[in-house]
């Protein structure tokens, strides 16, 4: 069902929160306040398509975005912590400096979306699919990447501190400078990435694949049966 930019403000204010299925596409909602801090609670927005929406410095903070559509849509310098994105549409959705502490992308289908200069960390990607995605520069501390598909994504400079990586395909990806300190690694596919200036102090590798890695410096890491850069296996070593 297709409703306009005022009538799903208007139905809010008078107290409705479950929009699922609705279709907003290319609405501007650029300004608007939603969230889990109203005392009348947050909406359900589960389902609904907001493709090519203008959320631009929008405040949505744990509303439940799960199956929605986001395709294109604009969330420059919007509020979102915690909100849930399960399993939502995000295709080139830009999030360039929104707020996403805490955020749920757990399944969500993130391709080629901007996800560049983010400052807060504890994100939630796990089987996201993050395929030519832009995550440079951000601070990605704490996040959960495990199972995603981060295939020709970008990464350069991004701070993973403490994120789970196991089993992510970092394969072939221009890695530089990024911090990977105290990572989980465990099963990652480094092989062929370019790593000059990559900080892996206190990562866990074990069974990480480095084969043809350019550049790596692994020093004060957890090494089992871990592929070296020259093919070589190394098992139960503290580097």
């Amino acid at each position: 069902m297709r409703i306009t930019a005022e009538d799903l403000l208007r139905r809010y204010a008078a107290g409705e929160r479950d929009f699922s299925g609705v279709d907003l596409s290319g609405i501007d909602l650029s300004g608007a306040v939603w969230d889990g801090e109203n005392p009348i609670g947050a909406p359900d927005l589960s389902g609904i398509n907001l493709n090519r929406a203008n959320l631009m410095k929008t405040r949505l903070v744990g509303i439940n975005f799960s199956g929605a559509n986001f395709s294109r849509a604009y969330f420059y310098w919007a509020d979102l912590r915690v909100a849930n994105f399960s399993n939502a549409t995000l295709r080139e959705a830009n999030f360039k400096c929104a707020d996403l502490m805490g955020v749920n992308f757990g399944g969500a289908d993130l391709r080629q979306a901007n996800l560049s200069d983010l400052e807060p960390g504890g994100i939630n990607f796990s089987g996201a699919n993050l395929e030519d995605a832009d995550l440079g520069h951000s601070n990605l501390a704490n996040a959960n990447f495990r199972g995603a598909n981060l295939k020709n994504s970008r990464l350069i400079s991004a701070n993973l501190e403490r994120s789970n990586l196991s089993g992510a395909d970092l394969s072939g990806l221009d890695l530089y400078t990024c911090n990977f300190e105290n990572a989980i690694l465990r099963g990652t596919n480094l092989s062929g990435a370019e790593l000059s200036g990559a900080i892996f102090k206190g990562a866990d590798l074990t069974d990480a694949n480095l084969t043809d890695a350019m550049n790596a410096h692994l020093k004060n890491v957890i090494l089992c049966n871990t592929i070296m850069d020259d093919g070589t296996v190394v098992s139960n070593v503290r580097e």
